[in-house]
């Protein structure tokens, strides 16, 4: 949902209210302060044909897959199959387990297709993935994946913050995935993304846990609709009297939208339902480009997206196409 002007408004008056030296303490406490958000990995069950899908929606040759092993806290290996699809800003990490072991194939088997991780690089000071890990045990994050003295690290935060972080350090402090270029391609490709999406079940607690884990500016969550007002879904689905509270929080150039739905059925509501009643990563928004807002939900549907937010033409500014029972991912 794009309310931009109104979360300007919000962090910048989060911000005034908070002295400075306060926010340069969270800031310096958060164990992912000098990091940047480079991708989410979304686990699914067959990676070939996820991956010709993604070609297909964001305009793309394509996209090659690689299998290899990874370490696993306890000195043992998983096997996975993995793909990238690159935005200009931003890429999305495909994931298939290959053997029946480890944090990607639990995570496939308890939720499905669906988004397990988002991926942090660390940009600035002396600090090792260890350390960092470290520190992220020490907040409650509990270490899945990655060796000791190695690259990366998985850190489940699931219950805090609907995801596993995965923490890197690279040779140029980039993902070494290459952006696309920003030409429009397909449904979805050649844009930036603005951000991603939860849908959670405690939007302040969620709002804490970031500034606390990741140090982003604190932001007060928001009613939406406000003034109260129907919502704008499709026609016949979800609670029309249904509303959330929402902010958006900003890492770097990264947004990230948290979402309590209050009032049921909603897509949020959904969302929190298929993954046993946790808080998870719903959506990422990629903007529709040049694309008007009917044709953008016309062929997206003809490509096997359903419709699950945003009001019916000729109202409504942003819209939900839902692939998430193939590619783990809502997208707005």
């Amino acid at each position: 949902m794009h309310r931009k002007a109104a979360a300007v408004v919000v962090v910048a008056s989060a911000l005034i209210v908070s002295p400075l030296r306060v926010s340069v303490r969270v800031q310096s406490e958060a164990p992912l302060a000098d990091t940047i958000i480079s991708h989410v990995g979304v686990v699914v069950p067959d990676i070939d044909a996820a991956a010709r899908k993604y070609a297909e929606l964001f305009g793309l040759e394509p996209i090659s897959i690689r299998t290899a092993p990874v370490d696993l806290p306890d000195g043992s290996k998983a096997v996975l199959k993995m793909a990238n699809v690159p935005l200009t800003n931003f890429h999305i990490e495909l994931i298939e387990p290959v053997t029946k072991v480890g944090p990607l194939y639990e995570h496939l088997q308890k939720f499905g297709p669906s988004v397990h991780h988002f991926g942090t690089i660390l940009t600035t000071g002396p600090g090792s993935v260890d350390e960092t890990r470290a520190a992220l045990e020490k907040k409650g994050g509990r270490w899945t994946l990655g060796a000791k003295g190695g690259s990366y690290a998985y850190v489940d935060f699931r219950d805090r913050l609907g995801a596993t972080i995965e923490v890197q350090r690279t040779a140029n402090g980039t993902s070494g995935v290459a952006p696309v270029p920003a030409v429009e391609t397909g449904l979805f490709g050649g844009r930036p993304l603005s951000h991603f999406g939860l849908a959670v079940t405690d939007v302040d607690a969620t709002i804490k846990n970031f500034v606390d884990i990741l140090g982003v500016p604190p932001a007060k969550a928001m009613r939406f609709p406000n003034p109260p007002a129907p919502f704008g879904f499709p026609p016949g689905m979800w609670n029309t009297d249904a509303y959330v509270m929402t902010t958006m929080l900003r890492k770097g150039k990264i947004g990230i939208e948290v979402i309590q739905s209050v009032g049921s059925p909603t897509p949020w509501t959904e969302t929190i339902r298929i993954n046993h009643g946790e808080s998870a990563i719903q959506h990422i928004a990629v903007g529709r480009g040049s694309i008007n807002r009917d044709e953008w939900l016309r062929i997206g549907q003809e490509k096997g997206g359903k419709w699950t937010n945003g009001a019916p033409p000729p109202g409504g500014t942003f819209a939900y196409l839902d692939f998430a029972s193939t590619l783990g991912l809502v997208f707005e």
